[in-house]
């Protein structure tokens, strides 16, 4: 976008992270992510407690949660907090459940082949996993729809945009996984 395709010189680069608003989003988001991911790392190798790899969760929620702060949810002119934060609920709650899933599979697949998963610490595990994927899609259906609502104008725009063919696969992988 910067170059007409090409990739853009450190210069162009260097204007774009420090004089654009969304330049300047996307540079506090990752020097927050780096470190997120050196504390994690840190945790890892102190072997951590459950309490601090929860708190380490909870820190990475903002991080999912700023992700409108530079696409179509900042852009909207009317009503823009609101968007904004529908999209960080949206956000937050695709990480929960889409998340979720790929740690919950490896879950069993770690306790399987250390051979140490009773079948009541798995129905426990699916069970608390589930409570979370309930309340995410809860929040999924309703949040997507209004920014559906929101960014396309009539349903032939589902078929004909490149945000409505997004939003086609999207609903499709959402379908898959529920």
């Amino acid at each position: 976008k910067l170059s007409g395709g090409a990739f853009p010189s450190c210069d162009i680069l260097i204007r774009y992270l420090t004089r654009t608003q969304s330049g300047k989003i996307w540079l506090a988001r990752e020097v927050y992510l780096i470190a997120l991911l050196l504390i994690g790392l840190w945790l890892v190798r102190q072997e951590a407690q459950t309490w601090q790899l929860r708190l380490l969760f909870f820190l990475l929620l903002p991080l999912v949660a700023t992700r409108g702060l530079t696409g179509h949810a900042a852009a909207v002119r009317e009503n823009t907090v609101f968007m904004l934060a529908v999209d960080a609920v949206h956000m937050i709650a695709v990480a929960l459940w889409a998340g979720g899933l790929p740690v919950v599979f490896w879950i069993f697949w770690r306790a399987k082949r250390e051979g140490k998963c009773s079948p009541s610490q798995a129905a426990r595990i699916v069970r608390r996993f589930s409570r979370v994927a309930l309340i995410s899609v809860c929040l999924l259906i309703p949040s997507g729809f209004y920014q559906s609502l929101t960014h396309l104008q009539d349903w032939p725009a589902l078929l004909n945009t490149s945000y409505g063919n997004v939003l086609s696969f999207k609903l499709i992988l959402f379908a898959f996984m529920l």
